[in-house]
């Protein structure tokens, strides 16, 4: 049965202090690294997020597309990672994403962003066997343009952000004109579909006749992230595609499984 449903999951950031990390990671050096509170807090959320995946499913597998930064790397004299060894980085992060493989029939790995990742998301591509990109023989994309069920797909991993919550729908809509306007000009086949992450803030658009979908971030706010998006949160989850019951060449219904952000504890003087 041809696969009609499809699971984007972006910006893990693994070993960051402030990113996922599925308990019972040990490096090869046999050193069990354990999670803090915050990351308690996103995998009991990646936990909860499986659950209504299973039942969304109900029993089918999905195409995975795990859309860049699925590493936090050792960047920028960062002091928020848990090691510096990157290629411990990508073997902690095809530890986490484990319960998602086994939900999925096809994976595809896209790249993220240099400075956190090198070329270290090509190395978990080929440990978890994902799909090869046609034109180079490798398992991973720059853009993945792909059809499901009929329906002209692009996904990528970056697009513009905002520091501003009031305008934040706004870059959907320019960013999935431009990449249209774009594909008509080179005479391609123009998506119906975009899929994103990079901006940490989830996010669903759609004109009726094309849509751009936005999976949310599985990072908490770094001291850098605390200067680029000082009023972030983090909604931690997967953006969910189902084209199931649609006719072919239609977008799918899209939902996004979020779960709420962590609160702080309040001062009380």
């Amino acid at each position: 049965m041809a696969i009609q449903t499809a699971v984007q999951v972006s910006d893990l950031h693994t070993l960051s202090t402030w990113g996922l990390l599925r308990p019972g990671f040990v490096t090869t050096d046999g050193n069990e690294i354990g999670i803090n509170p915050f990351q308690e807090y996103l995998w009991a959320q990646m936990e909860s997020c499986l659950a209504e995946l299973d039942e969304l499913l109900a029993g089918d597998k999905c195409a995975l597309l795990l859309n860049g930064d699925l590493i936090d790397g050792n960047h920028h004299k960062s002091m928020e990672i848990l090691h510096v060894d990157e290629t411990e980085h990508a073997r902690a992060a095809i530890w986490s994403v484990q319960p998602l493989l086994e939900r999925a029939s096809k994976v595809f790995v896209i790249e993220g962003t240099e400075s956190h990742t090198g070329n270290f998301e090509r190395y978990i591509a080929e440990k978890i066997k994902g799909q090869k990109n046609p034109d180079t023989g490798v398992p991973i994309f720059q853009y993945l343009d792909i059809d499901i069920h009929g329906c002209p797909c692009r996904f990528a991993h970056h697009m513009s952000a905002t520091s501003r919550v009031y305008l934040e729908a706004s870059q959907l809509s320019i960013h999935l004109g431009n990449e249209q306007l774009a594909a008509m000009r080179a005479d391609e086949t123009v998506p119906k579909l975009l899929g994103c992450g990079h901006r940490h803030r989830q996010g669903w658009y759609t004109d009726g006749k094309a849509g751009m979908v936005v999976s949310p971030a599985w990072q908490g706010l770094t001291r850098w992230a605390r200067k680029a998006v000082p009023s972030g949160r983090t909604n931690p989850g997967f953006a969910f595609m189902d084209w199931r019951n649609k006719p072919k060449g239609s977008l799918p219904d899209v939902k996004l499984i979020l779960r709420p952000p962590k609160q702080n504890t309040r001062v009380v003087i």
